[in-house]
């Protein structure tokens, strides 16, 4: 019986979800040289050494002076590249990149370091004294011999030609533009937990689909949150997002919000320091605001959108005088200078009457 019981919960247990391992995916090339059109071209490839896909949101690959730190998004597939190019996707132009970062790699030496999800080191390159490998001068990259052996070992990289061979072109796809971050509202009343919510504008004449892009905080516990298939924000229209569905915390001491293209590229983004309680962060043509009048999906309260410009048409509303107050201030003002008239008159009369008195004294 025992032995039935053990075989029935080895069939029908659920298998346990395992977190990535030390060497699952690897910085495969560094190209911290730059190529022969520019210094600024730098591009990292990492691989995944593993047979199953495996997702890097939340990932970060971080060098030890903080130049550059670079927070991964996106999907690797098993035994498959991932490529990061700097600044643009000109780096390397025969292949799309699979992410776009800043800040360049120090030619002298690099300390990187990939870290998943839950922060745990998968894998290591320490270079702080000098790069293993690669060459400024012929603009060669270094590239890793095996995956599985330590990337912190310097007979585990070459100097190798500045390509990547091993990772096909993905065919170029285009995303609109138009579509910014408009409104968001990080200290509302009641729980932020329940209330929170970001709000997009599309400035398109056309509808655009926001399938696969992204939002992302940028400060505390970030987190990535992914539109779902079918996502469609309608033309010169609103979109409204809020935490219950997105789960991003939009901290009240300051954060930021980027809007990231399935490509990587980051179309918009805003950053706030303290948090107005129960009033939202807009945008307005003189630039970011806090708006005391919530508006979810609708033009900012301080704005007046239109179909043929949304973000420039602002509507101005010039201070009324009315005919009554105006006429009631000038009555106001001569009765004050009778009054004042009239005064005057009486402290001369008991004056001159008080003199006389004295005299005939």
């Amino acid at each position: 019986m025992l032995k039935a019981i053990i075989f029935l919960i080895i069939i029908f247990w659920p298998p346990a979800v395992m977190a990535a391992d030390f060497l699952t995916v690897v910085i495969d090339k560094i190209t911290w040289m730059g190529n022969k059109d520019s210094h600024s071209n730098e591009w990292i490839e990492l691989y995944n050494n593993s047979s199953v896909p495996v997702v890097l949101d939340n990932w970060k690959l971080i060098a030890e002076d903080g130049s550059p730190e670079i927070n991964l998004i996106g999907e690797i597939a098993g035994q498959d590249f991932f490529l990061l190019e700097r600044s643009d996707d000109e780096t390397v132009p025969e292949i799309e990149a699979d992410l776009i970062y800043t800040k360049s790699l120090n030619n002298d030496g690099e300390s990187l370091k990939l870290i998943n999800e839950q922060g745990k080191v998968i894998d290591e390159v320490n270079c702080s004294a000098g790069w293993f490998a690669g060459d400024n001068e012929t603009k060669q990259t270094m590239k890793r011999k095996s995956p599985n052996v330590s990337g912190n070992n310097p007979d585990n990289w070459q100097t190798g030609q500045n390509t990547t061979k091993t990772k096909e072109a993905k065919p170029l796809l285009s995303y609109s533009d138009g579509i910014v971050i408009n409104e968001v509202l990080p200290s509302p009343e009641g729980p932020d937990a329940d209330n929170e919510w970001i709000e997009f504008l599309n400035q398109n004449d056309f509808a655009v689909d926001l399938s696969g892009w992204k939002i992302s905080d940028t400060e505390g516990k970030t987190k990535i949150y992914v539109f779902p298939e079918k996502t469609n924000i309608k033309a010169n229209s609103f979109l409204l997002l809020s935490r219950t569905e997105s789960k991003v915390t939009l901290n009240n001491n300051g954060d930021g919000i980027q809007l990231i293209q399935p490509d990587g590229n980051i179309i918009d983004n805003v950053n706030w320091g303290q948090a107005a309680k129960n009033q939202s962060y807009g945008r307005t043509e003189s630039g970011w605001k806090w708006i005391s009048d919530l508006t979810p999906n609708s033009a900012n309260a301080v704005l007046k959108i239109t179909k043929t410009n949304p973000t420039k048409n602002i509507e101005k509303k010039e201070p009324k005088i009315s005919s009554k107050v105006f006429t009631s201030s000038a009555k106001d003002s001569s009765f004050s200078l009778s009054a004042a008239l009239v005064v005057a008159l009486l402290s001369g009369g008991i004056i001159i009457f008080l003199k006389r008195t004295i005299n005939q004294a």
